[in-house]
């Protein structure tokens, strides 16, 4: 997909007035406010093609029809279109291009500007944040219809494929209170590693990402809580973890930190199914 979408952007076919379209809706995913075409209908813009309700900051968009541009051509659009900005009056200026730039030559544009707040986005860029799973509009934009299923419900069926998600609600009414913990927990962790080693977190939106990031980091902290050795005897005949039996405050403060990581984990655990649940219709079951 993010190979088709950089052809599409080097090899621009679908026009001016398109690429001003498609600018606006990329810029307004990254959160820039309201931008207005100049010369909507074509006809002189004065090299601004977007520019903000008050004029302060103004977009040139360069993407040449079927042509990978050289370096100097680049240079002398963004030269152009700059002072043209510079002459309004912007008071911050951005450069949107379909083809690929190297950071170095980014810095060397940027330091050319004579407009203190410059910007430069291409090709990487833009592909970059059109192959986000949330940006399926841009995509349609591009002629890239979403067709097939979300990244984000791979991401999830695979988790639940390798995590035993079902066993692992099982352990939490086990433990609970949480004062002895069933060994169940070490093949959790295991599995837990076992994804985490090519799981991709970049590739879900952003409140998924953030629920599944704050899900692992309870993880890490409940595993490094109960698998100090300084904190528990190896495990007993039962084959679960136990804690020591150390002087009255020492093991209070333990049990609180032990207590605290549990309800976390307990606590990101239902948050996460929950969330992929209604945003995906994913069960902990389907994995299995």
């Amino acid at each position: 997909m993010q190979n088709s979408i950089s052809s599409v952007l080097q090899m621009w076919l679908l026009g001016p007035p398109k690429a001003e379209i498609f600018t606006n809706l990329y810029l307004s995913s990254l959160g820039y406010e309201r931008l207005q075409n100049v010369a909507p209908l074509g006809g002189p813009d004065g090299g601004r093609d977007l520019e903000s309700l008050d004029g302060t900051v103004v977009v040139a968009c360069y993407f040449p029809v079927k042509k990978l541009e050289s370096f100097k051509k680049i240079k002398s659009k963004f030269m152009s279109d700059m002072k043209k900005a510079h002459a309004c009056g912007a008071e911050k200026f951005i450069f949107v291009t379909g083809q690929i730039l190297q950071q170095a030559d980014k810095r060397k544009l940027i330091k050319l500007s004579t407009i203190h707040s410059t910007e430069i986005h291409d090709c990487t860029d833009i592909s970059n944040r059109v192959a986000a799973p949330e940006s399926g509009y841009l995509r349609a934009e591009l002629g890239f219809p979403d067709n097939k299923e979300s990244p984000e419900k791979d991401f999830f069926r695979r988790l639940y494929k390798i995590v035993d998600f079902p066993q692992l609600i099982e352990l939490f009414h086990i433990s609970l209170p949480p004062r002895k913990f069933p060994s169940g927990f070490i093949s959790f962790f295991d599995s837990v590693e076992k994804f985490n080693y090519s799981a991709e977190p970049g590739l879900l939106g952003k409140q998924l990402k953030t629920a599944f990031c704050n899900w692992s980091k309870a993880v890490e902290r409940f595993d490094q809580q109960i698998n100090d050795p300084d904190r528990f005897d190896s495990v007993d005949a039962q084959r679960s973890y136990v804690l020591i039996k150390l002087p009255y405050v020492a093991s209070q403060r333990i049990g609180a930190e032990i207590k605290a990581a549990f309800t976390t984990l307990h606590q990101e655990t239902n948050a996460l199914t929950r969330l992929v649940s209604e945003k995906h219709r994913i069960s902990i079951h389907q994995g299995r």
